[in-house]
């Protein structure tokens, strides 16, 4: 018996040394800064690579956890906060504050591909954490109203501390995962020992610098391709091919809230009245003009009161414009601002 353990252990030996390995530089080397917390996560991140690439790293585990630090090392009262997917990330605080109270502390609190199941337990977040919730915006579209549970993979995935700790297996599980797919590991050491970004890395989420970061408000912000809109040499002919040709007549979205996303739409909205908030939801005005089912815009002004929702989704003058997006998934911040003038007006 003793002879056919031995076989076993010496038979497992090398997978058990580089498991063990694996994990040890996981955990050292914290690639997608989820095991520890940082004051900065893009700063510390940049570090990284000596300022050439930064990683894409999960940005509701970093909002939720930059939202904390703020408000208990740096005493930060917010009481304004934009929610939504990574469109709402254009919303600049600069110019939301100027429809704002003067007394309007501000936070993005977005996520990539936000699920509307993880936009309402931020909203749970903030109001268990006696958050005064004076000022809402929150950013909708089809694809986060469809998202009634909870997103899979590194990036999507909501933090363990907006799910009571319920996913936290399951969480590191998805990141070590992730950090061991040779196709990952090949293009982060690379990167981390040459300093120098190759192209195939984007594919594995090492992209080159193209952000600015405020770590007192979230907002993060493409400074390079604005640096190009301004020079006027965004829109090359590379750029241009991702516009693609749209249908002339308008079509519309299939029916997409249902009772399971009604019970989360009327938590949101049940919170934010308990709150008196003056919040504003917004529809985006997406490149493809697809109109929100007019059932579920109604479903929505039911909810949220008719004076509170904003359809920008379809053909209009902000849909038609191309130069108002980077390319056909995000909006501009020009297009965003005139999106604030009109509902605040």
């Amino acid at each position: 018996m003793r002879k056919f353990l031995c076989k076993i252990l010496i038979f497992f030996l090398p997978a058990i040394i580089v498991f063990s390995v694996l994990i040890t530089t996981y955990i050292i080397l914290d690639p997608f800064m989820v095991i520890r917390s940082y004051e900065n996560y893009y700063a510390e991140n940049q570090k990284r690579f000596d300022n050439k690439a930064d990683l894409a790293i999960n940005r509701d585990l970093v909002g939720t956890k930059t939202f904390l630090y703020n408000t208990n090392k740096k005493h930060i009262k917010y009481n304004s906060f934009i929610l939504g997917n990574s469109r709402s990330m254009f919303y600049n605080i600069s110019d939301w504050q100027k429809h704002l109270p003067a007394d309007a502390v501000c936070f993005h609190y977005n996520a990539f591909g936000e699920s509307l199941w993880a936009l309402s337990k931020k909203i749970e977040f903030l109001d268990k954490h006696n958050v005064d919730l004076k000022n809402v915006l929150l950013i909708l579209d089809y694809a986060t109203l469809i998202k009634e549970k909870p997103l899979n993979g590194h990036l999507f995935m909501i933090t363990p501390i907006l799910a009571d700790n319920d996913n936290l297996v399951k969480f590191h599980t998805t990141f070590f995962q992730s950090f061991t797919n040779p196709k990952f590991l090949l293009a982060y050491f690379h990167l981390l020992i040459t300093k120098e970004h190759k192209p195939y890395m984007a594919k594995e989420g090492l992209n080159k610098i193209y952000i600015s970061y405020d770590v007192l408000t979230n907002e993060y912000r493409w400074n390079a391709q604005d640096s190009l809109l301004n020079a006027g040499q965004y829109y090359t002919p590379e750029i241009r091919k991702r516009f693609y040709e749209r249908d002339t007549i308008e079509t519309i979205s299939p029916v997409v809230i249902n009772m399971s996303q009604i019970e989360i739409l009327e938590k949101i909205s049940n919170i934010l009245r308990k709150h008196n908030t003056n919040y504003r939801v917004i529809i985006n005005p997406l490149y493809d003009q697809k109109k929100l089912n007019p059932l579920d815009l109604m479903k929505l002004q039911e909810i949220f009161g008719t004076e509170n929702v904003f359809d920008f989704s379809g053909i209009n003058s902000i849909t038609n414009d191309f130069q108002n997006y980077y390319e056909d998934v995000h909006y501009r911040p020009k297009a965003a601002n005139e999106v604030l003038d009109k509902i605040y007006e």
